[in-house]
């Protein structure tokens, strides 16, 4: 499976749950509203052909994310060494 690319990583059975725990939190880490806009577009597009206008569509959102007070709230929070404000531990 991660030949194939279906999985970005494969864990030994006595670090599985090691494995699951740093990618839940970098979900966590990341910006909400990132994320929710990135599911529901995994979901629109999982049985479609990627066109042009698709991928203009993608690159616009992409742009606009990038340009978002969540994004710049990340940056931030990367620069300076802290968790970003939506992150509680």
């Amino acid at each position: 499976a991660n030949n194939m690319g279906l999985v970005h990583e494969v864990a030994p059975p006595m670090q599985l749950e090691r494995t699951a725990e740093k990618t839940i939190e970098a979900f966590l880490r990341s910006g909400p509203d990132a994320v929710a806009q990135t599911k529901a577009k995994i979901l629109e597009l999982a049985e479609a052909s990627i066109d042009e206008a698709t991928a203009e569509d993608l690159a616009r959102l992409h742009s606009e994310k990038r340009q978002s007070a969540e994004a710049s709230e990340g940056l931030a929070a990367f620069i300076e060494k802290r968790n970003p404000s939506w992150f509680k531990e």
